[in-house]
């Protein structure tokens, strides 16, 4: 039983030395934790500096690459490279290390500067501009020279004396001296000369006016009218122009028959004519034809011719009918003024014409 309890007290003895012993490696190995955690890492002081540098970088370049116009934006914070052999391995790292790595709270980053807003724009005011100035007014030309009196030539100007030099330095100055240009001859003023260039231009022709005036003298259908009328006429010192107008008047006729058919009257007229008389078939009123040996504007004329006729044998009498004729009209022209009209006018009239006056149209 002794030996039991020495036996063990022994082994207690054994596992208490034994147990003391751990003690005091958990001690060591405690004591020596807290040291390394105490002492930092110089792998990870390396890395914090490096990551701090590139942080730095990363801001230097995104303040000064970006315009100052556009607001800023937001900048992701850049990672870290890491390299397989920068971070120690799992096995390598203390405890006490990752606990004060996971702890550790990341820098801030400096949020980005405001862009300044643009410095207002200074107004300057703007003077007014000076008013303009007044045309400098060039002075008149010089007055043309007569072509009679040539312009007095303008001499030379007398020199001073030369000074007494010597010969010498004479020659030498007239040989470095350039010749000088012969002097132009004297030029006409302007005017003068465009005077002489442009010629005077020849006043135009005027055209002779046309006449304001005429005299109406007569208007005959027959052929004894007409005749006796430009007789007048030319007596007075005209010559007289003719005028055919186709028109429709109350006309005094001599007839020598009425007939009912045109075969009729045809026969009478083949009959007058071998009696050497001139007639002409008109037809009048309820269809009938009328043999018409003159037709007369007034009754003296009408009268006169079938008094002739009569003599000549046969029966005629005297019709007023509004007949298609074609009279003639005759037309003394030419008279510039009134007063030129009305002694024209005048004259017709002493040889027993009845003229009338008429204003033409230019």
């Amino acid at each position: 039983m002794r030996s039991f309890n020495l036996l063990k007290r022994g082994h207690g003895l054994r596992y208490g030395d034994q147990v003391s012993e751990d003690k005091q490696d958990k001690n060591v190995d405690s004591t020596t934790s807290t040291e390394s955690a105490a002492q930092p890492n110089p792998r990870l002081k390396k890395l914090a500096i490096l990551v701090a540098i590139l942080l730095g970088a990363g801001a230097w370049f995104y303040f000064t690459a970006r315009p100052s116009g556009s607001p800023p934006k937001a900048r992701t914070p850049a990672t870290t490279p890491t390299t397989p052999g920068a971070l120690s391995q799992p096995g390598e790292r203390a405890p006490g290390a990752l606990l004060e790595a996971a702890q550790r709270t990341p820098e801030k980053v400096s949020p980005p500067a405001k862009a300044k807003p643009a410095e207002s724009i200074e107004r300057i005011p703007i003077e007014p501009l000076p008013p303009p100035k007044p045309a400098e007014v060039s002075p008149p030309p010089p007055a043309p020279v007569p072509q009679g009196k040539e312009p007095p030539a303008i001499g030379p100007a007398k020199s001073a004396p030369p000074a007494k030099t010597d010969s010498k330095a004479a020659s030498r100055a007239e040989q470095a001296a350039p010749p000088q240009a012969p002097a132009a001859p004297p030029r006409a003023p302007a005017a003068a000369r465009k005077k002489a260039a442009s010629p005077k231009p020849t006043p135009a022709r005027r055209a002779p006016a046309a006449a304001a005036y005429q005299i109406e003298v007569a208007s005959c259908v027959s052929e004894a009218c007409l005749q006796k009328a430009q007789s007048q006429i030319q007596r007075a010192g005209y010559k007289p122009q003719q005028s055919k107008v186709g028109r429709k008047a109350e006309m005094y006729l001599v007839v020598g028959g009425e007939f009912s058919s045109g075969l009729l009257a045809q026969r009478r007229q083949r009959e007058l004519e071998s009696q050497g008389l001139k007639t002409t078939i008109h037809p009048i009123e309820d269809g009938k034809q009328a043999v018409v040996a003159g037709i007369f504007e007034d009754l003296a004329g009408a009268r006169s011719q079938r008094k002739a006729l009569q003599e000549q044998g046969g029966s005629w009498r005297i019709l007023r009918r509004a007949v298609d004729v074609e009279s003639v009209t005759l037309i003394v022209g030419g008279f510039h003024t009134y007063e030129e009209a009305v002694k024209a006018k005048a004259r017709l009239s002493a040889k027993g014409l009845h003229p009338e006056l008429r204003m033409v149209k230019k």
